[in-house]
């Protein structure tokens, strides 16, 4: 089935993203070492091509050609160089890698993060908050339903404007009585420049992710073109390696549009990409194509487990997305 299906995907890329990496029993359904070397092991020994976005830009590869992998990895956590970057390098594989700048930079941490510290230290059971006009009560015992209230809050506060959100997470703070730290603890830490401009000397590509990551469809003109602009210079400031790829946070349709598209080919940037499931056609990605597919690049969330990747990666994934359709 898998070698049937990757006729289907010749001259596609299946472009891949990753967040954060964990040992066992550390971060939800974070990928181990121990998992991300059997996904590129599989690749290797089954010969895809396994390409960086740096090289699409350029990629003038025929359409016939075998189907190809990208791995992305997206917001800047130590984690990534801790390790992650080890088992890409024993296996040769380029990743690029989505800072969020002031993120590296120390000036902020992620707010979803900042619930889940939260939560963990809150002696409270419960809160009530006012969002828009009413009012909502969270609620949890133990540490499974704490998970699942934690995603509740998180899906509910993406709704927000962002002033909104950060006040909704300052006042769940207040409620729990947890002070919140300044800066991320080390659970939640940033790479550090330094080790960024070390890891771009060995395969790592390095793109920006905006500032503060915040939904750049609920931000003003004017922030949403200094997000953009400021995070590429930033980047560029910071490390040779820099391409001219930039992640939308959040990438699903609702968090960017054709403001954002003109903003990024206003910063000098190449390509976007979202976090809309889909196989990339490798001669929409490169310099000679039109900026409407360039973009708006599909990415698939990258499974930890091996049968997940194969769907994925090998076209079944296609496959069954096409038959479906048939039988509609």
């Amino acid at each position: 089935m898998a070698f049937a299906a990757r006729r289907m995907v010749r001259g596609r890329v299946a472009v891949l993203m990753l967040h954060r990496f964990g040992e066992p029993g550390n971060g939800p359904g974070w990928p181990t070492p121990h998992q991300l070397r059997a996904l590129l092991d599989y690749a290797r020994r089954h010969r895809y091509r396994i390409v960086s976005l740096a090289d699409l830009l350029h990629d003038d590869t025929p359409r016939s050609s075998g189907p190809a992998i990208a791995f992305t990895v997206d917001d800047g956590y130590a984690d990534f160089a801790e390790l992650a970057l080890p088992v890409f390098q024993t296996f040769d594989c380029p990743v690029t890698l989505f800072v969020t700048t002031g993120f590296l930079d120390g000036t902020s941490w992620f707010w979803w993060d900042q619930l889940e510290y939260v939560l963990a230290r809150t002696e409270r059971r419960a809160f009530t908050l006012t969002l828009g006009h009413g009012e909502e009560t969270f609620e949890w015992d133990g540490a499974v339903r704490r998970t699942r209230t934690l995603g509740r809050i998180v899906a509910r506060l993406k709704t927000l404007a962002n002033a909104e959100r950060e006040r909704a997470v300052a006042d769940i703070a207040e409620a729990c009585r947890v002070d919140l730290p300044g800066t991320a603890p080390s659970a939640y830490a940033a790479l550090r420049w330094v080790d960024l401009r070390n890891a771009a000397g060995r395969g790592v590509s390095v793109g920006p992710h905006s500032v503060t990551h915040p939904i750049l469809s609920a931000c003003t003109d004017t922030q949403a073109d200094w997000e953009i602009r400021e995070s590429w210079a930033r980047v560029r400031s910071q490390v040779r390696s820099a391409v001219p790829v930039f992640c939308y946070p959040n990438g699903d349709s609702l968090s960017f549009g054709d403001r954002e598209v003109q903003a990024l080919q206003r910063a000098g940037l190449e390509l976007g990409v979202s976090s809309m499931p889909g196989y990339a056609a490798s001669a929409d990605l490169s310099r000679s194509a039109g900026p409407a597919r360039r973009y708006t690049v599909p990415r698939f969330a990258c499974p930890s487990d091996l049968d997940g990747f194969v769907q994925i990666v090998s076209g079944i994934e296609l496959f069954k997305s096409r038959f479906l359709a048939l039988g509609r």
